[in-house]
């Protein structure tokens, strides 16, 4: 019974340790360079505006990707356009000539008069879709769970002595 007691105990430590490092962004940690995009182009139109660009990131990977208008003369000033479509929001994977179209003339019915605007694209690793705090709280209750298993004795049932037939002791006499 104290080796199987051992055993467990053992095999509760490594399900942990297995837990723990499961938890621990590996990919995120090991990879070269984030997603960016480059190559960033514009054309402009009467009424829309068509940024072309390079995503830059890992094949098979998807990305978030965003926009914001900016002016040279003024870095303060960044504008999120909202009428937008193409490569743009959740699930864009990396990959040349990304197209975005922005039909401006809804938020700017006079036009963007401004010489100095450009556009900056950011890319982040899109979500896998479980939050990370599922699996942190499944992981948990699964080692919990097993611990308590694995660790519990059974109520109600004795031992048999140490070198004896299995039967337990005589009650002693007065």
């Amino acid at each position: 019974m104290h080796e199987f007691l051992h055993r467990t105990r053992y095999a509760a430590v490594v399900l942990i340790g297995c837990l723990a490092l499961e938890l621990f962004p590996w990919r995120t940690a090991l990879a070269q360079e984030p997603a960016h995009a480059e190559n960033i182009r514009v054309e402009r139109g009467a009424s829309s505006v068509t940024i072309l660009y390079n995503l830059l990131g890992e094949n098979g990977e998807k990305y978030t990707v965003t926009v914001t208008m900016r002016r040279k003369s003024h870095p303060g000033v960044n504008y999120t356009p909202k009428n937008v479509s193409g490569d743009v929001g959740e699930g864009i994977p990396a990959g040349k000539d990304r197209r975005i179209v922005w039909e401006f003339a809804g938020e700017f019915p006079r036009g963007i008069a401004a010489e100095d605007v450009y556009f900056a694209i950011g890319a982040e690793e899109a979500s896998s879709g479980i939050s990370t705090w599922v699996w942190v709280a499944g992981g948990a209750a699964v080692a919990g769970v097993a611990a308590i298993l694995l660790l519990k004795k059974s109520e109600g049932t004795t031992q048999p002595p140490a070198g004896g037939s299995g039967f337990p002791n005589e009650p002693a006499r007065p």
